[in-house]
């Protein structure tokens, strides 16, 4: 079951924020979701009409379906790398489930989805293109979700090996300046994708290698105090 966090985005004239969710991009993956799997949230069974969103890390949306009630296949798009905006998921990212209930207007956002749906031909935990997901039932649960104290740290790049795009996901501890520097075997600075500052939290980083020789690099971050790397593998 999917443990739905109760997170309510309130919405006005009950519009649906995932109305225009989704650009075809010409490769997707599907999630199939039976008409006997149990779907609800905080206010109830998700009723005809209601409408079931697949999210990227970020929050935009990769794909949507209006439930009716007999079953529905969720397409989940894959992002088109070759242009600046998101249309959809990322090869290796986790996929968040939504759900937007059409009678009060409101959208629930879930935990993330990818450990929770089976995946007969593949990997559940992560999203790639073509696959096949199966998603056994979505439940609410109406628990406080305990407060995460903020850590600095810093995730392996996805995808990698990376062949144009790649995405550097990090945490920060503390508000202040941070900087992500990327080197070459040669210790080489080759790309500095981050130089602002940043609030505490989670923060992710796309970072364009279609100009980078194939070989391993480095990347690493940088705060006032501390410093964190990382290797990745560009590969044509």
């Amino acid at each position: 079951m999917v443990a739905l966090i109760a997170t309510v985005v309130n919405l006005a004239a009950f519009i649906s924020p995932y109305a225009a969710c989704g650009y075809p991009t010409g490769s997707s993956a599907t999630v199939l979701i039976g008409a006997d799997v149990s779907l609800s949230h905080p206010d109830g069974a998700v009723e005809t009409g209601d409408q079931l969103a697949a999210l990227a890390p970020d929050g935009s949306c990769a794909g949507v379906v209006t439930w009716d009630g007999d079953g529905a296949a969720l397409t989940v798009w894959v992002d088109d790398p070759f242009t600046e905006g998101r249309e959809g998921l990322i090869p290796g990212e986790p996929v968040s489930l939504a759900i937007w209930d059409a009678s009060s207007g409101e959208a629930y956002e879930s935990d993330v989805l990818g450990a929770k749906i089976k995946a007969p031909f593949g990997d559940p935990d992560v999203f790639m293109p073509d696959e096949l997901y199966i998603l056994e039932g979505i439940s609410s649960t109406s628990e406080a979700t305990p407060a995460i104290e903020s850590t600095l740290a810093l995730e392996q790049n996805y995808p990698n090996p990376a062949q144009h795009q790649t995405t550097l996901e990090f945490s920060l501890d503390t508000d202040g300046p941070v900087v992500i520097e990327v080197f070459d075997a040669l210790g080489r600075r080759v790309a500095m994708p981050l130089n602002a500052k940043l609030q505490a939290g989670p923060h992710q980083v796309r970072l364009d290698v279609s100009s980078l020789a194939s070989g391993a690099y480095i990347y690493r971050l940088l705060t006032e105090d501390q410093a964190l790397q990382r290797r990745m593998t560009v590969s044509r």
